[in-house]
């Protein structure tokens, strides 16, 4: 039996093309990702000042981590063209 093994060296990481990164404590993170982040504590943080519960705070927060990352990986994630030129051959 014959296999195909990829080997990748243990430093070597692939980046997505065109996703800006950020240095966290020597890792390079995706910004989006940095952003979600962010943008969670600032949920709860805005919740709590107004006088919102803990449970309220968790869901905020939940849903503005979702939005942004889902929303900055999006926008700056490679596009994947689905497009005939991809499934027939050209003649």
């Amino acid at each position: 039996m014959t296999t195909l093994n990829d080997i990748v060296a243990i430093g070597g990481r692939r980046r997505a093309a065109g996703v800006p990164t950020v240095d966290v404590f020597g890792v390079a993170w995706p910004q989006y990702k940095l952003h979600a982040v962010l943008a969670g504590l600032a949920a709860v943080a805005v919740v709590l000042v107004l006088g919102g519960t803990g449970a309220l705070a968790m869901w905020v927060s939940a849903a503005a981590v979702l939005l942004v990352w889902w929303g900055e990986r999006a926008a700056f994630g490679a596009r994947w063209d689905d497009s005939g030129r991809d499934h027939h051959s050209r003649s």
